[in-house]
């Protein structure tokens, strides 16, 4: 059921409804809570901004985290497993990032960071960030991040790549075939044309719920065989909506 309702802002637009109700109808359905303390085991004490605090679940492995929204649609990883990766902390603090293996998951060339031991390549220097300003990024060891160049075959249209890749756009260099997002990974986000991010349609969509109050947000690659948007999510027809 697609129907005018209330966004996670409170503005009213076309979301993803309970069918024959409103979606300002629904309120938090949790325990009231001070601290972390008062929560059972996977959940965590959240703000709300008009009603009491809640206990509420941490968010799932490769889930949004962290992203700048109101307190009782923040999202946040279990610290004993997983951690908020933001690969663009130190270019947009508020961007949500998604949850992460903290044992396994280490940060990538060019993502922001704060030491080497956050790094792949175990080296953190002074770099150029993905919109060419300087902050501190993971590098290549030894070397700057200003000195990698995109290494990709040169295309015009997506017919030139192999499979699994789509043709990018790149701000200063030639276009470039890029791997398709992987599940669960972040889609058509606001960013520099070659960090641009696209979900294969043979068989993700990307998943957008709040585009219709930040449609430059990032959203995430789900099946789209299988996922459909949930009560609240901003939708166009009944048929992209679970009820």
């Amino acid at each position: 059921s697609c129907a005018e309702g209330e966004t996670y802002i409170g503005t009213t637009q076309d979301v993803c409804v309970e069918a024959n109700k409103s979606n300002i109808e629904n309120t938090v359905n949790a325990d009231a809570c001070t601290t972390d303390d008062d929560c059972s085991s996977g959940k965590w004490c959240a703000n709300h901004s008009t009603e009491a605090n809640f206990c509420k679940e941490y968010a799932a492995a490769s889930a949004p985290c962290e992203g700048f929204t109101l307190p009782e649609y923040m999202e946040l990883c279990n610290s004993e497993t997983h951690y908020c990766y933001k690969p663009k902390s130190c270019v947009i603090p508020d961007e949500a990032g998604t949850c992460e293996m903290k044992d396994t998951h280490r940060l990538k060339i060019g993502d922001c960071c704060s030491s080497g031991e956050d790094c792949e390549s175990e080296s953190c220097a002074e770099g150029e960030t993905y919109i060419g300003t300087t902050q501190d990024v993971c590098v290549e060891a030894n070397k700057s991040n200003i000195e990698n160049t995109v290494n990709a075959d040169a295309c015009t249209t997506d017919d030139d790549c192999s499979s699994g890749k789509w043709c990018a756009n790149h701000s200063t260099e030639a276009n470039f075939c890029k791997d398709y997002a992987a599940a669960n990974a972040s889609c058509e986000g606001f960013t520099l044309s070659e960090d641009m991010e696209y979900c294969d349609s043979d068989v993700h969509y990307c998943y957008k719920p709040g585009s219709c109050v930040l449609p430059d947000a990032a959203g995430t690659c789900e099946s789209k065989d299988t996922h459909r948007s949930k009560v609240g999510d901003c939708c166009s027809s009944g048929e992209d909506c679970e009820s």
